[in-house]
C-alpha cells in the first residue's frame, strides 16, 4: 500500500532517488517504479520496475531486472513509518499529545484509495470519549442525510442514526442528535485541489462537542481549502479526522502530529486479513517467505 511506499520515508526515498542513475545509462529513456494498487484483487496488482530505452531491449530488460531485484531485497521495509494505532488507542494518544492540532487518518475508509468514505466508526468512538471537545471529523459519505439537512436548513436540529448509510463493513450504528451548522448544494473549492472529487452537496453538523461533515459524493479532504470552503478552520481545533492514509502535503505541513488509525474498512491496511481469489500466488506480504526472481516475471514490448 502507498502508506508503506511514500517517497519521503525509506525505502521509497532511496529507491526513487536511485532512478536518475538508471536514466543516465546509455540508451535509457526512463526508469521508474510503479507501486501498484494493493487493494485490487487482480493478477496485475503488484509493483513493477519499468525501464524504457531508445532501441536496446536487452539493456532495458537487464536494467529492469536489476531494479526489481533491489526492490525485492527491501520488500520487508515497505511498512508505514508514521505513527500508527488502533482507533481507541489513537484517539487516546491524540488527546494526550502536547502538539496541536493532531490529525488522525481513518485509513480503512480512505476515499483516495477507493473506499466509499461511508463509515462512521471513528466518529462514534470520538463521541463516546468525554474529552474530545471540538473535534472535527470530515468527509463522511451520507447522501440521504445531506438531503435531509438541506431540507431543514442551517440552525435546525436533526436526529440521525450514524451508520444508517453504511454500505461497507463494519456496520455499527449509533443514535445521536445534532444541529446543522452549515450546508450547501455544492462545495466550491478554490486553487489547486488534488483528488478533486465531484463537488456535490454537503452539510456540517455539530453533534455534542464534535463537528462532522457529511457529503453526497465521496470526497478526499486533502487540503486546508476543503475545510475553509465549509467554514472550518483547519488548525484551530485540537483534533481532526480525515479519510486518508498518509496525509497530503498541504495538510501535513500544518499538522505537527499525525496518527494513522489502523481502522477497519474497504481498504484496511493489513493485507493478510483479506480474501484473495485472483492475485498471483505466492505474493508478498500475503504469503510467508518464498523464492522469487525478476527473470521469471519479465514483460517487454
Amino acid at each position: 500500500a502507498g502508506e508503506g511506499a511514500v517517497t519521503t520515508q525509506e525505502p521509497g526515498a532511496s529507491l526513487y532517488a536511485s532512478l536518475p542513475q538508471y536514466d543516465g545509462r546509455k540508451g535509457v529513456m526512463e526508469a521508474n517504479i510503479l507501486v501498484g494498487f494493493a487493494f485490487n484483487d487482480c493478477p496485475w496488482t503488484g509493483m513493477t520496475a519499468f525501464v524504457t530505452t531508445e532501441h536496446d531491449v536487452d539493456a532495458a530488460r537487464d536494467h529492469a531486472v536489476e531494479l526489481a531485484r533491489t526492490i525485492w531485497d527491501r520488500r520487508h521495509e515497505f511498512t508505514p513509518r508514521m505513527q500508527t494505532a488502533g482507533v481507541e488507542e489513537g484517539i487516546a494518544l491524540a488527546l494526550s499529545s502536547q502538539k496541536r492540532p493532531v490529525y488522525l487518518s481513518d485509513s480503512g475508509d480512505n476515499t483516495t484509495a477507493g473506499a466509499p468514505g461511508d463509515l462512521t466508526g471513528v466518529l462514534q468512538a470520538i463521541l463516546k470519549s468525554p474529552d474530545c471537545e471540538g473535534a472535527v471529523i470530515a468527509g463522511i459519505t451520507a447522501p440521504r442525510l445531506v438531503q435531509r439537512a438541506l431540507a431543514l436548513g442551517k440552525g435546525a436540529k436533526i436526529d440521525l442514526e450514524l451508520g444508517e448509510e453504511h454500505i461497507s463493513l463494519p456496520g455499527t450504528r449509533m443514535q445521536v442528535s445534532g444541529v446543522i451548522e452549515n450546508c450547501a448544494q455544492e462545495l466550491v473549492l478554490g486553487g489547486f485541489q488534488p483528488y478533486r472529487s465531484t463537488e456535490g452537496a454537503w452539510a456540517s453538523i455539530r453533534i455534542g462537542a464534535a463537528i462532522a461533515t457529511f457529503h453526497a459524493q465521496p470526497i478526499g479532504i486533502t487540503t486546508p481549502g476543503h475545510f475553509e470552503a465549509m467554514g472550518i478552520d483547519p488548525v484551530s481545533h485540537g483534533l481532526y479526522v480525515v479519510k486518508l492514509g498518509y496525509l497530503h502535503p498541504q495538510i501535513e505541513d500544518l499538522s505537527p502530529h499525525h496518527i494513522l488509525l489502523t481502522s477497519e474498512g474497504t481498504v484496511a491496511l493489513d493485507l493478510t486479513t483479506r480474501t484473495w481469489t485472483q492475485v498471483a500466488r505466492p505474493s508478498h506480504p500475503i504469503d510467508a517467505s518464498f523464492e522469487w526472481d525478476a527473470e521469471s516475471a519479465i514483460y517487454s514490448n
